[in-house]
């Protein structure tokens, strides 16, 4: 392609390579600064007059009409054939499509200059679940004994420090004596202070070390004369600064791509090409959920496709690969209606998750074709895109709760109160998003049970205090929870220990027995695999 020195893009002339032919209808002669006139080629007279088009549009005028396209008859040079032929490339595979957008993000993820790879960090629980497996009893006592402990006089807190890291688990408590001025420092400590005490002790900090501290102490409610206990939780696990945005830039690249299945008609092969991009991660899924539909259908706004994706839990996989334990978590597991909202417009849907009967699970959405969720108002399309996570703020609620029961061979449900929960995030001073509790509704039957616990004192203490804080420094994520309790009876606090034996066998148990370990792990050996093809 020949340019005037002025830059005109009128002023070109197209010089083909294999015929040596230049084509002189896409050249303006009278603009200025043209190039010199070359001998115009036989065609132009038959220009403008009627003639057959081809079947290919030509590479020199677009099908216009030059001396390369002035009969449809006319052989091409094998060469010009071939590059004709190869113009329009056959379709790629849908597993490939699936394996490039997942390869984008792990080659962002592994070029950073610090933080680990996602292969790593995906394994990063499975060590943890190592560490609290092989605990001792002597370290389950110790954590039960300040689960359901009390702070006496004269201290006013007890803190739980843990380590999890090599597989140990290494637990110890005592008690403090803090003022409101030394809890803030205490604070501050956790965040700058945490990593370098514990490479003090030779623990270093690598996928598999949990660095980890629970402060509790008495407080008193300024609104009446009841007590509350004040918990606050400091989590420093190691991440990557890439972390934060790869997830979203994953499910952007997948929704293009699921799109693009979609409209050449092979949609119904989405899933078995995640299959096939994470086949350990996928042998376990099947283990897990069972029934898999991922389908896409187009609704009144051009552009905009719905997403539908159903399952069900397996529960005889579940039991026969977890054991009983697990098997009753998700047999027993209740049934709502999760759902993403705008922060200022609750008719504004941007996700929902539903779980139903029969322990069926469906998750449906609206997706743009650049790979953007659309606002619904849960039957079709409103007011464009949704804004990205860091630029907005957004309501999740739970709804229509309802707890399968089994009691005297009868089977029922007790209704659940409806929460609302506020999600806001921040770039500056650095990657962070902060969850608050807006509201909570009743529970059921709350004066039958209030002599032991005041349950709507509690639900006022949550809406009021709690704040989960999780941010990203470097290759550092912190996570940090607040919240209030309402003091509980002995007689409550001592039944509640007996009980809570079931829960510990399960946060205590067997590493394969643990479901999402277990999958996260075999998502890490997946994607360990494909960094391993990255330059």
């Amino acid at each position: 392609l020949d340019v005037s020195p002025a830059g005109d893009p009128l002023v070109t002339r197209w010089r083909d390579g294999v015929m040596g032919l230049t084509c002189s209808c896409c050249v303006s002669e009278d603009s200025p600064g043209a190039l010199p006139a070359l001998p115009k080629c036989n065609s132009d007279a038959w220009i403008g007059q009627e003639h057959t088009e081809p079947e290919l549009d030509c590479l020199a005028c677009g099908g216009n009409g030059c001396s390369l396209c002035r009969d449809s008859a006319l052989a091409l040079s094998d060469d010009l054939a071939q590059l004709q032929q190869t113009a329009a490339p056959a379709p790629r595979a849908p597993s490939d499509l699936v394996r490039d957008a997942l390869m984008q993000v792990l080659s962002t993820c592994k070029s950073t200059s610090s933080g680990w790879r996602l292969g790593e960090l995906f394994k990063h629980l499975m060590e943890c679940k190592h560490a609290i497996s092989d605990a001792s009893k002597v370290s389950r006592k110790v954590a039960v004994d300040f689960l359901f402990g009390e702070t006496k006089k004269p201290h006013t807190h007890r803190q739980c420090t843990i380590h999890m890291h090599d597989r140990t688990f290494d637990i110890s408590t005592q008690n403090k004596r803090l003022d409101g001025m030394e809890l803030s420092k205490q604070f501050d400590a956790w965040r700058k202070d945490t990593r370098a005490e514990a490479a003090a002790q030779g623990i270093a900090f690598r996928p598999g070390t949990s660095l980890q501290h629970v402060l509790a102490g008495k407080v008193e409610d300024v609104d009446s004369t009841s007590f509350a206990t004040a918990v606050d939780m400091h989590f420093l696990n190691p991440s990557n600064p890439e972390l934060y945005n790869s997830l979203f830039t994953f499910f952007k690249l997948f929704f293009k791509v699921a799109h693009q299945l979609h409209q050449r008609g092979d949609g119904h092969a989405l899933l078995a090409a995640c299959a096939a991009t994470v086949p350990r991660a996928s042998a376990v899924m099947k283990d897990i959920i069972e029934d898999t539909k991922y389908r896409i259908s187009a609704t009144q706004m051009t552009g905009v496709m719905r997403h539908r994706f159903t399952c069900r839990w397996n529960l005889k996989a579940i039991r026969k690969r977890f054991g009983e334990d697990q098997y009753h978590v998700f047999r027993d597991m209740p049934m709502y209606d999760w759902r993403l909202e705008s922060a200022t417009d609750s008719e504004l849907l941007a996700l929902s998750l539903r779980t139903m009967d029969h322990h069926q699970v469906e998750i449906s959405f609206l997706v743009s074709d650049n790979g953007k969720l659309v606002w619904s108002d849960g039957h079709g399309p409103r007011q464009g895109e949704v804004p990205s996570f860091w630029a907005g703020a957004f309501n999740i609620r739970v709804i229509n709760g309802r707890w399968p029961l089994a009691c005297c061979g009868c089977f029922g449900t007790a209704h659940l109160p409806a929460l609302c929960f506020h999600v806001e995030a921040f770039r500056e001073p650095h990657p962070m998003f902060r969850v608050s509790c807006k509201e909570m509704g009743h529970f059921p039957m709350e004066w039958f049970y209030s002599p032991l616990f005041d349950m709507a004192h509690m639900r006022s203490l949550l809406v009021r205090h709690l704040n989960v804080e999780c941010y990203f420094l470097g290759d550092e994520c912190h996570l940090h929870v607040h919240f209030q309790l309402a003091r509980l009876s002995s007689i409550l606090k001592r039944a509640l220990k007996v009980f809570s034996s079931r829960l510990l066998d399960v946060v205590f148990g067997a590493v394969h027995e643990d479901p999402p370990v277990v999958l996260l792990a075999a998502l890490g050996d997946d994607f360990t695999e494909l960094e391993g093809q990255l330059p």
